[in-house]
């Protein structure tokens, strides 16, 4: 697969997400896909943070960086599995506070493309200050959605 065929894939995704009145669409609608590359199995999506992210502090909300994480993680997988992958896992670790109008970078890797479970990474920087704001790892059923639900 090539660079431009997962950036075909990638913009599809991310351009049909905002027509969904999911958990997480007001939140797909900000990415932006920054670039990817197939041989390094990696992805590197931008967000800028919203008033709608914020928690009671003012600061970007733990669980929305959960739902952030998760995809661009996941987001990755897709065009090796053809398919959407379940989260099996997903741990996270938080370094610094995000404040509205900042700009993370996600950038994600996949660690493991096994047949059972695919192993993946990703790390969220603040653009403007440089300084890694969190970490996340994530675990993915080698299967996608519709291959477990028979479709």
């Amino acid at each position: 697969m090539t660079n431009q065929e997962i950036s075909k894939i990638m913009e599809q995704i991310l351009c049909h997400q905002h027509d969904q009145e999911t958990i997480g669409w007001q939140v797909f609608k900000n990415l932006k896909l920054v670039g990817c590359d197939a041989e390094s199995r990696s992805l590197q999506l931008d967000y800028t943070v919203g008033r709608q992210d914020l928690n009671i502090q003012h600061m970007l909300h733990g669980g929305v960086m959960g739902i952030l994480m998760d995809f661009a993680m996941g987001i990755l997988v897709i065009p090796f599995i053809k398919g959407a992958p379940p989260t099996v896992e997903l741990d996270i670790s938080y370094f610094k506070p995000v404040l509205p109008g900042e700009t993370l970078r996600f950038d994600s890797r996949i660690l493991h493309l096994g047949r059972t479970l695919i192993h993946t990474e990703t790390e969220a920087r603040i653009l403007d200050r440089g300084k890694l704001a969190a970490r996340g790892k994530g675990i993915f059923n080698g299967k996608s959605w519709e291959a477990l639900l028979g479709k």
